[in-house]
């Protein structure tokens, strides 16, 4: 079993990089789907109200200032304190009297906020039923505003904003998504790693030797096409005085490069086309002895680089070196042709 290196994996990576993008999309989109499926949408339906002797709010709008600010504020924490209370609850829970509403749900569910420096309260609730929702604050307004009176005296609660819920919405899709792309990224990363290890990319000539035991004569840059005399010159070192030699390749046009090298010497190697445009080749390698396979670094899949050379061997052509196709440019300083 071939150990995968950091190497390994980060070409896995890279190679398919948009196949794990693709599968984190589609995961997402799944989970928003059966998100939905499986749980209701629901409504948040929210209520303020204003505490407070009616004299506080003469003159002074929402704010109490100056000396009652405090007295005020201790109203307030009361009215808060009989809207909390296990009382009010399960009056409300009776009141509504709905088999999926009883008082510990209100008491986990209904949430009572005061805005800093106001006399202002406000009450959350979410249900899948919009006018249960609403209803159920509407109750706990009611409630309180009895036992205010009851227990605080003159205190006065007035309504500031009706108990009015908003559209539905998923409180959960942003969740969903997170949870989808994470699945979908371990499921890439696993799809990348397997199939890259059941049919790994060849991205160096040692990896290409250790699997086919054969030696890259050069290496032309990724624009072989403007740039290549030198890796020629080498290539041509390494084949001399070889007769009746042919270029075989998966998916390179070898034309270029065969015209290129006859031009400049006079030992004639042919082009042969390439393998998974024309799987029949036996009219074209007819009367080549001696194969050279070129690949593509970093491009070429050893399946397809094993390929060529069974058809090479079944048109009784014998490999005896390879030419690399880098992907660098000739003009980056990483690129050197090799013998």
């Amino acid at each position: 079993m071939r150990e995968i290196t950091l190497r390994d994996a980060l070409q896995a990576f890279k190679k398919n990089l948009a196949k794990i993008i693709g599968i984190m999309v589609v995961f997402s989109i799944l989970t928003i789907v059966f998100g939905k499926v499986l749980s209701s949408e629901t409504y948040k339906s929210t209520m303020s109200i204003l505490i407070g002797d009616p004299q506080d709010f003469k003159g002074e709008g929402l704010f109490i200032q100056d000396t009652r600010l405090t007295l005020n504020q201790q109203v307030v924490n009361n009215v808060k304190q009989i809207l909390e209370s296990d009382q009010v609850a399960e009056d409300v829970a009776k009141e509504i009297n709905n088999p999926e509403i009883d008082q510990a749900e209100l008491k986990e569910n209904v949430k009572i906020l005061i805005a800093d420096g106001t006399s202002i309260i406000t009450m959350e609730y979410q249900n899948s039923d919009k006018e249960l929702a609403d209803e159920v604050l509407k109750t706990f307004y009611e409630r309180a505003d009895k036992l205010a009176d009851q227990y605080m005296g003159d205190t006065t609660i007035q309504i500031l904003d009706p108990a009015s819920s908003n559209e539905p919405e998923n409180s959960h899709l942003v969740k969903d998504i997170v949870i989808g792309a994470f699945l979908g990224l371990l499921v890439g990363v696993c799809y990348s790693f397997i199939s890259f290890y059941n049919d790994p990319v060849v991205y160096d000539k040692d990896q290409l030797k250790d699997n086919t035991r054969l030696d890259s004569f050069a290496s032309l840059p990724q624009d072989y096409t403007a740039n290549n005399t030198e890796a020629l010159r080498l290539l041509n070192a390494g084949i001399k005085d070889q007769d009746d030699t042919g270029l075989f390749s998966y998916g390179v046009d070898t034309k270029v490069i065969a015209d290129k090298y006859n031009s400049i010497f006079d030992d004639k190697i042919r082009t042969v086309s390439p393998i998974k445009d024309k799987p029949s080749l036996t009219q074209e390698a007819a009367g080549i002895k001696k194969g050279i396979l070129v690949y593509q670094n970093e491009t070429d899949k050893m399946s397809e680089i094993k390929m060529v050379l069974q058809a090479m061997k079944s048109m009784g052509v014998e490999p005896i070196g390879a030419l690399e196709i880098s992907d660098l440019k000739a003009e980056n300083k990483k690129y050197l042709p090799y013998a």
